[in-house]
């Protein structure tokens, strides 16, 4: 999972390289887009859908580019970092969700708590993690952030509803698609291991839909989720955020 991350955010530094056209003059991400790191037609996609998902590619607007590279540059190894602002007590989550995020997250809510905000930057990593400090956050009570100019995609995006208020702010990114599956072997070998798997995958989307549920966020996330090949990122829209209560400051 966290290599595959890994590589669609380099697909998407590739593609934020490129001439794009910008939806307005603002940094507000009005229609939203899905961006994969092939630059082919995917075996998952229909003609048509490739071309309408390159035509979604080249209308992402121009600012994107510098969130997704602030997003990509963090480190492997997610830190956390606190900040006093204010009255404000705040845990900068930086960097790739790996195997032992959530707890490092955890120790870190019980050192500096108590925390009002998580601010995030990160492309992700391992889903699993992603869905524990979601439940940490949501427990100590803390509000979750993406601050303007930042990214927050794949587990990162899964985590950061675990916010008890939440915000996306415009100019920064927040990227979804469905979690990968490790592969541990190259071949079916029957009936029943075929049926295992489907078990496996079924039990851990419905975890997801669970936790979703339980975070509050409408079915609009869970709709845009499933249909986001593991491949590919979907940038929800400002108003996609607001309607599936992803953003729910307003």
């Amino acid at each position: 999972m966290k290599r595959l991350a890994g590589m669609i955010v380099a697909g998407l530094f590739a593609l934020a390289a490129a001439p794009v056209s910008a939806q307005s003059g603002t940094n507000v991400l009005e229609s939203g887009g899905k961006i994969c790191f092939s630059s082919g037609r995917m075996s998952h996609e229909s003609p048509a859908d490739f071309e309408a998902r390159v035509r979604a590619e080249q209308s992402m607007p121009g600012w994107i580019g510098e969130a997704i590279r602030k997003m990509q540059q963090g480190p492997e190894v997610m830190s956390f970092t606190f900040r006093q602002i204010g009255n404000d007590r705040i845990l900068v989550a930086n960097g790739g969700v790996d195997a032992n995020a959530a707890g490092r997250l955890d120790q870190a809510l019980k050192t500096y708590g108590p925390i009002h905000e998580v601010w995030f930057n990160s492309p992700g990593g391992i889903s699993y993690q992603g869905v524990l400090m979601g439940d940490l956050i949501r427990g100590h009570g803390a509000s979750t952030r993406v601050v303007r100019g930042d990214g927050c995609a794949s587990a990162c995006s899964t985590a950061f509803l675990g916010g008890v208020m939440r915000e996306v702010e415009p100019g920064a990114v927040y990227g979804v698609h469905i979690y990968s599956r490790q592969i541990s072997g190259t071949v079916v070998s029957d009936s029943d291991d075929l049926n295992n798997r489907t078990a496996e995958d079924v039990k851990a989307a419905t975890d997801r839909a669970l936790y979703v549920q339980r975070m509050g966020i409408g079915k609009t996330w869970l709709s845009i989720w499933s249909d986001t090949h593991p491949g590919c990122m979907t940038f929800m829209s400002q108003d996609q955020m607001r309607r599936s209560f992803v953003d729910n400051l307003d």
